[in-house]
């Protein structure tokens, strides 16, 4: 019988006869021929088998890295989600924001008209406060003068009434 490895035209090249005795050299150089392609065949299989597990763990390492770029995906996803969520809350503080801003610039505007208003009425209070002491001022230099005049009048009718007064005074203690 013939092992595994050994072919049963390799039998004739141990010592038995071949059956036709003019072709045995070429039937042993076809049968070397044909181990020699085999060889290579299995060869290029080896090469193949090789190249297949080299490609299937290349395959395999893609596999990964896609499973770990769906599982990133996954949390760029749900941080994308929470991201829009704050972005929302954001939005709305800051429309909040506006508008009480809105509400105070409406505000400041009325105050400032208020300003205006009231440094208007200031303005005019003073300058009527402004003239009002002017005419004070003239009104106390009259009363001031009047005064000295009546003063004066007053000063000359008691030197009269003295006068007079000392004049009757002088009848009356004169004999007559």
């Amino acid at each position: 019988m013939s092992s595994p490895n050994t072919l049963p035209s390799e039998q004739p090249a141990q010592g038995l006869s071949h059956p036709f005795p003019g072709e045995p050299l070429q039937l042993d150089n076809w049968v070397r021929e044909s181990f020699h392609a085999l060889d290579n065949l299995q060869d290029e299989l080896l090469a193949w088998h090789s190249e297949l597990d080299h490609k299937q763990a290349e395959l395999d390492r893609r596999e990964e890295k896609l499973e770990e770029s769906q599982q990133q995906q996954h949390v760029l996803r749900e941080q994308i989600g929470c991201w829009k969520q704050e972005l929302g809350q954001a939005r709305g503080e800051l429309q909040q924001l506006e508008e009480k801003n809105s509400q105070q610039l409406g505000d400041l505007e009325t105050l400032e008209r208020r300003q205006v208003v009231l440094e208007t009425e200031l303005k005019v209070a003073s300058q009527r406060a402004d003239e009002l002491r002017v005419t004070l001022e003239a009104e106390r230099a009259e009363t001031a003068a009047e005064r000295q005049a009546w003063r004066q009048e007053f000063q000359q009718m008691r030197l009269l009434l003295e006068h007079q007064g000392q004049l009757s005074s002088d009848d009356v203690d004169a004999p007559a």
